[in-house]
């Protein structure tokens, strides 16, 4: 298998359990974050902020 279609598989069986439906429209702190992709670098912690905010 090759690594997209891995990626792929593995997205197929994410998207399913997914529900995000109660996070609120915009996200809360109405802020966009762009990073450059450093696989060492989990955002989230980094920044101190949950999905949704």
């Amino acid at each position: 298998m090759s690594y997209a279609a891995d990626l792929k598989s593995h997205n197929d069986k994410y998207v399913p359990t997914k529900t995000n439906g109660q996070l609120p429209l915009p996200p809360a702190r109405k802020v966009a974050v762009l990073l450059c992709m450093d696989a060492r670098v989990v955002p989230e912690a980094a920044l101190g902020i949950k999905e949704g905010e």
